[in-house]
């Protein structure tokens, strides 16, 4: 429960003088005397009375704002009616710990702890109010998402977010759900109005904060009403500047006090895309964003998550990759247009990262991938662009995690369409041996791609795929995909039966006879190949493999059968 202080401040009786009428006994006091906070020193400015005169409703006085006593609570009531004109009366409370703040402003003010009475108050001394310290979490789905994208802008630049709205007590209700869209220790070190009286008052108005600004009231003095006081800019379509400039600098020519009057009633809220990452970094990451300590540590916070999908992505990146936002961010990067560069590069700098949880954050990727890789019915230009970014940058391994690992499922039409011999040269250069699962799906799904690295292999593009072994296990397979590729190079001019009994003959990734007996069941294999296998055998590991295979390995080597048969007989004697 939290000890709260309270004052009433107003003109006295008999006194034109404004000052506290009535205090608790904690209220702070400055040189002897109550203190008598600025916010509660004035309300509306000159020129109001012939407004109320003429039946225009005062606004709504409610204000919240750090000082140096604790966060300060203020309503204020006009009293033209029940006093002199131009008179008002404020009633304060003071919660030296912070914890009530705007969250609780409107909550106070409708329950009547927070008094908006007309009658003038009576002086003495007020109780000290007992409260609790009440815990809510940010509620940022409360207020249109593009609004609070530009709160969150204010917030990193440090300037104040003035609205306007024909609606008052709509624009109050604004303004509190914008308060409780924010943590609450972040909340409580901005300053709140529900009336801002001079818009370009640093006073009044400097610093981070939310103010709904209230013709004709708010600085009735202006030479145009819809300006509400130089030099506040509006960032509205169509809208004259109030200094007369054609075209008003942005934010960095203006003093920190000023800030911009958002019309509500315009339509859409104009946002740029830092306001729009920084909402999305608060969205993705909303407990990490309660934890901060003050506006200035949220907003830090907030604006150290800001990554561009249309930049390059560097070290700062990268490390959020790996971090626990990871997920977030690699949603972000792979949202627009960008997305395969983005990729391209995440997977190039070779980081260690939780590809599995990183590929879960963006579900649709799975689909984009089929689009961005070979469809049959897919758009040949994206096809060919994505292939491209493939082949010039993607390293092997990461390729098999970020892009394999998805695409395990049921898709007969599916067959990746291999452009460029680089991208089989990098899957040939693979670093070290796949996890199985890897494996398995890279060449189920990935036959092709895997056919393509051999052939790469065959021609002298690169080295065998490391794991091209691990095929063995799946004989049928394994016949199939390397007589297959056997089939391309033979069909390429470009390539000598010598040269690729040569590749298949200095082969170490399986035992030399078992290496021959692969090579036999390949209609495809050069002739004389299985033979060429053996000559890593010794003499009497070869006499064994002959006496059990010397027909097959003759007739793939192209020697007659009789011939064969004499050499055996004869020749080799007698094997």
């Amino acid at each position: 429960m939290a000890e709260i202080q309270q004052a009433v401040i107003g003109w006295g009786p008999t006194s034109n003088g404004l000052g506290v009428l009535g205090a608790s006994v904690g209220w702070p006091t400055i040189d002897g005397l109550p203190w008598l906070p600025d916010a509660a020193r004035t309300f509306l400015p000159r020129g109001s009375d012939a407004e109320v005169m003429r039946g225009t409703e005062p606004p709504c006085g409610l204000e919240a704002r750090p000082t140096e006593h604790g966060t300060l609570l203020v309503s204020k009531v006009y009293l033209g009616r029940v006093g002199r004109p131009g008179t008002f009366t404020a009633h304060c409370l003071l919660d030296p710990t912070g914890r009530q703040c705007a969250h609780d402003l409107l909550e106070l003010a409708r329950d009547g702890v927070l008094l908006r009475r007309e009658e003038q108050p009576v002086g003495g001394t007020l109780e000290v109010l007992g409260l609790p310290a009440r815990r809510t979490r940010p509620e940022p789905g409360g207020v249109p998402a593009d609004l609070l994208a530009l709160l969150l802008a204010h917030l990193a630049d440090r300037t104040p977010l003035l609205l306007r709205t024909a609606d008052r007590g709509g624009g109050v209700e604004t303004l509190s759900a914008l308060a409780h869209a924010l943590p609450r220790k972040v909340a409580a070190d901005l300053w709140w109005s529900t009336f801002v009286a001079q818009p370009d008052d640093p006073a009044e108005v400097g610093g981070p904060g939310v103010g709904l600004v209230v013709p004709p009231f708010s600085a009735t003095g202006a030479a145009e009403p819809d300006a509400f006081g130089a030099p506040v800019r509006l960032d509205l379509a169509g809208r004259a500047d109030p200094l007369g400039r054609a075209d008003p600098p942005g934010r960095a020519g203006l003093p920190e006090s000023t800030g911009e009057v958002i019309d509500l009633d315009r339509g859409p809220v104009p946002t740029d895309d830092r306001a729009r990452a920084l909402l999305r970094s608060y969205l993705d990451q909303p407990e990490r964003a309660a934890e901060a300590d003050g506006a200035d540590a949220f907003s830090a916070g907030l604006d150290a998550l800001v990554v561009d999908p249309a930049l390059p992505l560097d070290e700062r990146g990268m490390d959020l990759l790996a971090a626990e936002v990871g997920p977030s961010i690699f949603a972000r990067l792979l949202a627009g247009p960008h997305a395969m560069a983005r990729l391209a590069e995440i997977v190039r700098a070779r980081r260690r990262l939780p590809y599995r949880t990183l590929w879960t954050a963006v579900p649709a990727l799975t689909d984009a991938m089929f689009a961005w890789f070979g469809p049959v019915q897919a758009d040949p230009e994206t096809q060919a662009r994505a292939q491209r970014v493939i082949c010039t940058t993607m390293d092997s391994r990461n390729l098999v995690r970020l892009v394999a690992r998805p695409l395990g499922r049921d898709a007969a039409d599916y067959r990746p369409v291999v452009a460029d011999r680089r991208l089989a040269s990098a899957l040939a250069g693979l670093a070290g041996p796949l996890e199985a699962y890897e494996w398995r799906v890279l060449t189920e799904e990935w036959s092709p791609v895997v056919d393509a690295a051999v052939v790469s292999w065959l021609t002298g593009w690169t080295d065998a795929p490391a794991d091209l072994a691990r095929l063995a296990a799946d004989h049928p397979a394994f016949v199939a995909g390397l007589d297959a590729a056997l089939a391309e190079v033979a069909a390429d001019p470009g390539t000598t039966p010598a040269d690729v009994r040569s590749r298949l003959a200095t082969w170490r990734g399986l035992p030399a006879e078992e290496w021959a007996d692969l090579l036999l069941d390949c209609p495809s294999a050069p002739a004389g190949a299985p033979l060429a296998a053996l000559a890593r055998l010794d003499v009497r590991d070869v006499r064994q493999v002959l006496r059990r295979a010397w027909p097959r390995l003759a007739a793939q080597a192209g020697i007659p059968a009789a011939v064969a048969d004499e050499l055996r007989v004869r020749g080799l004697g007698g094997f």
